[in-house]
């Protein structure tokens, strides 16, 4: 080969080396798919307002707030429509983007750029839980607003929902209790307007509501998480009606407010089950029943169990010639059912019949008041009628109760003392709106009292309670 050859190879290939070299690099070099996240990044499934980013802005501007109580938080699946599945699908429109406007807004805002989010101390230790749902997100609700991060670091928000615009409520409405919180059924935050609509018609009985406008719809796999971030949402978001009491229906400072038992009502079962340590097979039990018991006993459930039940007793009360029909003003349950001690089983057969025993100590003050006329003779002058009124409370009971299940096909709870029982009672007739403290008035009507007891739940009387309805049934009181 001449030189004038080789010149020429030369400089053909010094200058297509490089592009060659170029071009081999780009397409032998690894390719890098782009991530989920990034894919979620160029599809934003939110339409955000100009005002919902005014409210967000001006959320999260706010200086920190002491939280009232504990920060609901945990991991939920948010969506914009009500889905049954939510975590077997990965179709979904996703709610939000990793660089939503509210996302910008919060970086913007709070310096997320930093290693630590102002609203939680993460443990660097701790690895974040990684998501298996783009719509699955880490809730945490603080400061009246519900953020929504990518994972329990809380360092890169999602979304924030600014909870002044917001009601919450379970969907769909008209489920049953014993489903509210099951993982195909949701927890709906939806607009003030939208809430008062599904409110009236509700009231009209109307069964199909339609799944309201502009709403989110929160799923967890947790039910108990559920119920928890439930109650807190209903406590953000009450006090609506202030700024317009057209929502006074749905504001949950008016329709829900909690009932809730005094402090001393739970100290006084705990130091009732801590009092003695005869008790300490059954403590748990005792426990269980005081702790139900004190979550109704103000109720017009309890009260209305407890009034059926006495008004049926005074009817058949034996009542002297110059008492009236007697009428049960108000009942009040007290503040704790009786204590169970020491259980005994009589006898189980095989035919099905239960007997059993225990001991029970009931101190819960348990009180009513009944009215009723009384013909009362006065010296040289007809008998006038004048209106009584009796305040009976029971301060304690101590006996030992026999309690039986009769074999089938029984549908009732049979159950008497043994024996005539230790009753402390504290009675206070009114006469005419005048107290009246005649002892002979007083022991009249306290033996009228135990011996209608004596009569009715002492043995061999005893009462019943039912436990399978059969109100429709041609025959009745039995599991047919």
């Amino acid at each position: 080969m001449g030189i004038q050859a080789v010149l020429i190879s030369y400089f053909i290939g010094g200058i297509t080396f490089i592009p060659l070299l170029i071009a081999a690099l780009f397409f032998l070099s690894p390719k890098f798919e782009e991530s989920q996240d990034d894919r979620e990044t160029s599809d934003n499934g939110l339409d955000l307002s100009q005002q919902e980013v005014e409210d967000a802005k001006s959320a999260l501007s706010l200086p920190p707030q002491p939280s009232q109580g504990p920060a609901a938080k945990g991991f939920f699946v948010v969506t914009r429509q009500f889905i049954l599945f939510p975590y077997e699908s990965q179709q979904e429109k996703p709610i939000v983007t990793p660089e939503s406007a509210y996302s910008t807004i919060y970086k913007h805002l709070k310096g997320f750029n930093s290693p630590s989010s102002p609203l939680s101390q993460p443990d660097s230790k701790k690895k974040p839980q990684k998501r298996t749902n783009r719509n699955e997100f880490y809730v945490v609700l603080r400061h009246g607003n519900l953020f929504l991060y990518k994972d329990e670091l809380a360092n890169d928000v999602k979304h924030v929902i600014v909870l002044n615009n917001y009601v919450v409520m379970t969907w769909p409405p008209h489920c049953t209790d014993g489903t509210l919180f099951i993982k195909r059924h949701a927890l709906c935050l939806l607009k003030h307007a939208e809430a008062l609509k599904i409110k009236n018609l509700m009231d009209a009985g109307v069964k199909d509501i339609p799944e309201p406008k502009d709403a989110f719809f929160l799923f967890s796999n947790s039910c108990y998480l559920k119920e928890d971030l439930y109650f807190t949402l209903i406590n953000a978001t009450a006090g609506l009606s202030k700024s317009n009491p057209v929502f006074e229906p749905i504001d949950p400072q008016l329709v829900a407010e909690p009932i809730k038992p005094a402090k001393q009502d739970f100290v006084s079962v705990i130091h009732a089950l801590t009092s003695t340590e005869s008790d300490i097979e059954l403590r748990w039990f005792n426990a269980f029943l005081g702790r139900l018991f004190l979550s109704f006993n103000q109720t017009t459930h309890a009260e209305n169990f407890f009034r059926n039940r006495i008004e049926n007793k005074l009817r058949n009360l034996k009542r002297p010639s110059y008492l009236g029909n007697i009428s049960l003003i108000h009942v009040k349950p007290g503040i704790t059912i009786p204590r169970f001690l020491n259980p005994n089983l009589i006898e189980f057969s095989p035919e099905g019949m239960l007997k059993l025993e225990v001991n029970i100590v009931y101190s819960g003050e348990f009180s009513l008041k009944v009215s009723t006329t009384a013909s009362i003779p006065f010296a040289g002058l007809k008998s006038k009628d004048v209106s009584l009124v009796l305040a009976v409370r029971v301060c304690r009971i101590v006996g030992t109760l026999e309690i039986h299940i009769k074999p089938p096909p029984s549908n009732r709870l049979w159950y008497a003392f043994k024996t005539m029982p230790e009753v402390d009672l504290q009675i206070e007739p009114v006469v005419s709106s005048r107290k009246v403290s005649y002892s002979v008035v007083n022991s009249v009507i306290k033996s009228r009292i135990m011996n209608s007891i004596k009569e009715s739940l002492v043995m061999p009387y005893m009462d019943d309670i039912s436990f399978f309805d059969t109100s429709g049934d041609l025959f009745r009181g039995g599991i047919w």
